[in-house]
């Protein structure tokens, strides 16, 4: 589909195609681009529920668009690395963020998602699109960050989840760099103002 006008829609309450029968848009929720408008394919197969209790913090380690034709076509190569590479169901995160600050639906918020080995369960992947750990260290923008704070404080208000319990890729597993020490030295500031909004 064409991507090129997403930029003046605005989310819908309804659920999208592909998304299994889980509502995929909520009350108050900021404006993501959705799986329709950036050509997702459909899951292999039906979703897991889950009920978002925590928020884990990823980067994508790939690359780092910067027109947001670049961005669409990230969605779509990652979707399919997801699919066809790991062989699971669908893209493995709920949102993606590029360094514009422009959110993509990934998961549904309401399916149990791909993103922390034997911990998915309620818990929201967001990932930014890039690498933020040496020796690239792509640059964090003030634009990602907004997004991020924007989704959790959302996440905060509409399921009740604390702060704290918006935590680094690698705090659940030592073995990863994830989501690279570029983001990592800022959760605390970024969990902060959640509790703000």
């Amino acid at each position: 589909p064409k991507v090129y006008g997403i930029e003046v829609l605005r989310a819908s309450s309804k659920p999208t195609s592909g998304t299994g029968g889980i509502e995929e848009a909520r009350k108050g929720q900021p404006y993501a681009i959705s799986r329709d408008l950036w050509g997702a394919k459909p899951p292999k197969g039906p979703y897991d529920p889950q009920t978002p209790k925590r928020i884990t913090q990823h980067h994508t380690a790939g690359r780092y668009p910067t027109t947001l034709e670049d961005s669409v076509t990230e969605m779509r190569i990652i979707q399919d690395y997801h699919q066809n590479g790991r062989k699971w169901n669908d893209i493995g995160y709920h949102f993606l963020i590029d360094p514009a600050g422009r959110i993509f639906q990934g998961r549904p918020v309401g399916a149990l998602g791909a993103h922390v080995l034997s911990n998915n369960a309620d818990n929201v992947g967001i990932s930014l699109m890039g690498s933020y750990h040496p020796p690239r260290n792509d640059a964090l923008t003030p634009e990602q960050i907004e997004a991020i704070r924007k989704l959790g404080a959302w996440l905060r208000e509409t399921y009740r989840i604390s702060p704290d319990l918006y935590q680094g890729h690698r705090d659940f597993n030592a073995g990863t760099d994830c989501p690279g020490d570029v983001v990592y030295a800022r959760l605390k500031e970024i969990r902060d103002s959640f509790r703000a909004e």
